[in-house]
């Protein structure tokens, strides 16, 4: 993910008393203090528990991985309250262009107040604006809130992925 992103196409988009623009590096300490919720808890697939905990951990100390652009939903205080991440990606049967949302996370105390529900429309609108025809995501099993947070938002199950640790 782009840290300080300077996307010329969206410099700020506001709604409501909400701003949506790149992230900037005073973000950060609001990115890591929330990062926690991100971590699903164990997984079906055979990763190493420690190295799975640890990837969370790094995201908690800002250490924000390389794909997608970061974005940062703000109140009009500029009070980041909620991020996410979304970058280019192509479908592995058709090879067509879609848009992958990398993260998605909204301060706790934020939650229930629209600020998932602007990040995602974000997405959307940056996704039709970079000629994706759709936007893909992926959510843990078990996190049945993100889920049904997605299906409220239009989403729905195109496949499942199975895992066996072996």
């Amino acid at each position: 993910m782009t840290a300080e992103s300077t996307s010329p196409e969206r410099n700020a988009v506001q709604s409501d008393g909400l701003t949506i623009r790149p992230f900037v590096a005073a973000d950060r300490p609001v990115f890591e203090r929330i990062a926690g919720r991100l971590y699903p808890g164990p997984a079906a697939a055979a990763r190493d528990p420690e190295a799975f905990r640890a990837y969370f951990d790094r995201l908690a100390q800002g250490d924000i991985p390389a794909e997608g652009d970061l974005f940062t939903a703000a109140d009009g205080a500029d009070h980041p309250l909620g991020f996410v991440a979304i970058g280019p990606d192509r479908d592995y049967f058709t090879g067509h262009p879609r848009a992958y949302v990398h993260l998605l996370v909204v301060d706790d105390a934020a939650e229930g107040h629209g600020i998932g529900r602007a990040l995602m429309h974000y997405a959307e609108t940056w996704a039709r604006e970079h000629g994706m025809r759709e936007v893909v995501l992926d959510v843990f099993a078990g996190n049945h809130r993100a889920i049904a947070f997605y299906e409220r938002c239009g989403y729905a199950v195109d496949h499942h992925r199975m895992a066996k640790p072996l």
